[in-house]
């Protein structure tokens, strides 16, 4: 016995309803001829398959639908199509297999399962059992009982048929009567007679199904007890006796015996010879008015309804009750307009007010009116006062203007112009129409001293803090620290400028001259505080700028950023610090504020989780600026470790940006 392929499925194309899965025919498996569980192999063979392919198994002798389970490893997924063989090992003493499948499109070729061994012995058996040829066994049974056969015919049963291999008959030589319908689906040979079981009892053939033609010889075929036949000649005979033209000729009407009679009219064909002809009515009157056509009889007297001419025209509306005047004839012209009308009795008004009679008076003056609704009077008015009698209630409302229209009471804003007023004193504009007698620097821009300069500012609190530029360049705050200039020299010169109170904004200069060639220059934005008393250093502008004590940079922190665009404030430092980035995102500097014909550098630090990322766009202020990778390559960031990018940024009119990654 040798291992066999089992074939559970072959050229499957129906496509699934959905994501359900097909069944095959279960199998018996290697749990079912008590084999042990060395590995099988399952194979597929597909061609255009979109769709899914596994092997199931089932340890149950009679296994139900809940009774099924995958076999691990022998599932098959195709999202395109696929002209390929796949194979899969696996194990497993299972009784029952099977294939569920469920195709999308395409087909599946072949299904089947290798490396089980077919015997005879089913599961729950002892072992195999050899097979032998029939032959080759002895003591057979020679009946069917003796083979365990119950439910077979004996021959008692069968009558006096006998069988002689296709041939029925029977052992008495008695006919064979069929008394239930018979269907033959082949042809039927009949030796002897067709005839029916009593005289007229049946048909050959019906109207609905007619026998399609009828062959017979020159014999005789009866018809109602009329012979007819074909003789020697071919001629058609009817009892025995030759009828005219039964060569196929043609026989004349007068050559046929036995003819009826006809009617005239049969031959002739004409009206007049016809019996019983009725009587066509050629009057109205010989007609039965059904219908209720109208007569003159019907026509009353009066006559209702509305009249059309010819042309559709209305002439009598009969549902308004109006003749339409349009439709009169010879209808007068009726003027269309009055001066179509002449006018021989004075009859129509002219238009004209002077032809109008018992015209009332109309005032042409102030005084033919009653002042009753108190207007004021020049009466009202004495040595250009004005004098208004309300009662001694009441107040006078309105704007009030000069002999020249100047406003001197605004009503509608409710104010009195100061320009107005007379004697008003004159308010100042400038600080010079102002006595300096607190001693405030008047017309000063500059302040030169070889000594220590003192500023000191009254705050609102009558509190005063006090900046000094001492003679070494020092420059000492109100909290009593102390900052080293990065020159010293012989001249010191400081332009203070107040743009939001004494208290708040100054801009200082420092300049150092040695020679015209040589002179430095430095500039300083300072920004005091009131409230808390702080004085924060701005810009810096400079020429030469040494520093002794190093720089210390604020450091911004950046978590696990996800990508997208990422705000980086450069007013608040130009260093970033990156800690296990999550995508690669687009770094958007703002606050930058880099003036034409200036460069500068933006540091940012990437602590690396274990994929590495990096800046791969760069925007500023939220534009995009173009920007080059050093080698003009995109960097390969650090998975696990620390990287440093650093963008030089050049503007000469346009942002340049040139990137560079170092890992460490």
């Amino acid at each position: 016995m040798s291992d066999e392929t089992i074939i559970l499925a072959q050229n499957l194309t129906t496509a699934s309803a959905g994501s359900a899965f097909s069944f095959t025919n279960k199998t018996p498996g290697p749990g079912y001829y008590r084999q042990d569980d060395s590995s099988r192999t399952a194979a597929f063979d597909f061609t255009n398959f979109v769709g899914t392919v596994k092997i199931q198994a089932s340890l149950e002798l009679q296994p139900g639908t809940n009774d099924w389970f995958d076999v691990s490893g022998t599932v098959f997924t195709a999202t395109s199509a696929a002209n390929t063989t796949e194979s899969y090992s696996f194990t497993g003493n299972f009784i029952w297999l099977r294939a569920a499948y469920n195709i999308q499109s395409g087909a599946i070729n072949r299904i089947a399962v290798d490396g089980i061994t077919v015997t005879a012995a089913a599961a729950g058996s002892s072992g195999s059992v050899t097979t032998v040829s029939f032959s080759n066994i002895t003591n057979k049974p020679t009946t069917l009982a003796g083979y365990g056969i119950t439910d077979s015919i004996s021959s008692s049963d069968l009558g006096a048929f006998e069988f002689t291999g296709s041939t029925i008959s029977t052992t008495d030589s008695s006919g064979i009567t069929i008394d239930q319908a018979i269907t033959i689906t082949n042809d039927l040979t009949v030796s002897g007679d067709v005839l029916p079981s009593v005289a007229n009892g049946g048909d050959l053939g019906s109207s609905a199904r007619p026998w399609r033609s009828l062959y017979v010889s020159n014999n005789t075929i009866y018809i109602g007890g009329t012979a007819l036949a074909v003789n020697q000649s071919g001629q058609l005979t009817v009892n025995g006796s030759t009828v005219s033209g039964g060569d196929g000729g043609s026989t004349a009407w007068n050559d046929v015996t036995g003819k009826p009679s006809f009617a005239t009219v049969a031959t002739s064909g004409a009206y007049g010879d016809l019996s019983g002809r009725p009587t066509i009515p050629t009057l109205t009157s010989q007609l039965t008015n059904d219908s209720g056509f109208i007569t003159a009889a019907d026509i009353p007297t009066d006559f209702k309804g509305s009249v059309f001419a010819d042309d559709s025209t209305l002439l009598v509306d009969a549902v308004s009750g109006t003749i339409p005047y349009s439709v009169l004839s010879g209808a007068p012209t009726i003027p269309a307009d009055i001066g179509n009308l002449t006018d021989t009795g004075n009859l129509l008004f002219d238009g004209d007010y002077g032809s109008l009679i018992n015209t009332p008076a109309i005032p042409t003056a102030v005084s033919q009116l009653t002042n009753d609704s108190g207007f004021i009077t020049a009466a009202d008015i004495a040595d250009g006062t004005l004098t208004i009698d309300v009662n001694n209630t009441g107040d006078l409302q309105g704007s009030v203007f000069g002999d020249d229209s100047t406003l001197l009471v605004d009503a509608t804003n409710s104010t009195i112009p100061y320009s107005v007023l007379s004697g008003a004193p004159t308010i100042p504009t400038a600080t010079s129409q102002l006595t300096n007698d607190s001693g405030f620097l008047n017309s000063v821009t500059n302040i030169s001293s070889e000594d220590a300069v003192e500023i000191k500012v009254n705050l609102t609190d009558s509190t005063t803090h006090t900046w000094r530029f001492g003679e070494d360049g020092d420059l000492s705050f109100p909290d009593a620290s102390v900052q080293t200039t990065a020159f010293a020299g012989n001249a010191a010169t400081v332009d203070i400028t107040n743009t939001n109170g004494i208290d708040t904004n100054y801009s200082i200069t420092f300049v150092e001259t040695r020679d015209a060639a040589q002179e430095l220059r430095a500039d300083v934005d300072l920004t005091f505080n009131s409230a808390t008393n702080l004085l924060t250093v701005g810009n810096i502008t400079t020429g030469v700028l040494k520093i002794e004590d190093g720089v210390h940079e604020k450091l911004q922190t950046k978590n696990s950023v996800a990508g997208g665009t990422v705000e980086h404030d450069c007013s608040a430092g130009h260093i970033f610090y990156h800690i296990t980035p999550q995508a690669n995102w687009t770094v958007n500097l703002t606050n930058l504020n880099l003036a034409n014909g200036y460069a500068t550098a933006i540091t940012i630090v990437i602590e690396q989780g274990a994929t590495g990322y990096y800046p791969s766009a760069v925007q500023i202020n939220g534009d995009a600026v173009p920007h080059v990778w050093q080698g003009n390559t995109n960097p390969t960031p650090s998975n696990g470790r620390i990287d440093v990018v650093k963008f030089s940024i050049i503007n000469d009119g346009l942002y340049t940006v040139l990137g560079q990654l170092t890992g460490f």
